[in-house]
């Protein structure tokens, strides 16, 4: 999926890092309003620290970002963006 130009604007001056924006991509669950917008929370990090799926140094990267959301288009995506705690609320379980 590429990146809008919007997007790598937004993630330049919001510090998040392309690998992060993957991860909630790939895991991240959506939120209920809004099928289009990825959430990966604090706690959801701490559960892949534990797992060990994927590389430490990323694990690392993400839990500096979260809550983090992502939203995207289907082939596009459009921005990234730290959450406040109401929307991290509204996740679907």
């Amino acid at each position: 999926m590429h990146c809008s130009l919007h997007a790598k604007k937004r993630m330049d001056e919001r510090s998040i890092p392309i690998e992060v924006v993957n991860l909630v991509l790939q895991e991240g669950v959506t939120l209920e309003q809004n099928k289009n917008m990825y959430l990966l929370s604090k706690g959801h990090v701490n559960s892949l620290r534990i797992w060990q799926n994927y590389p430490k140094a990323l694990i690392d990267k993400a839990e500096k970002c979260a809550p983090v959301s992502v939203v995207c288009d289907g082939t596009c995506i459009i921005t990234a963006f730290r959450v406040h705690k109401r929307i991290n609320r509204l996740h679907k379980r």
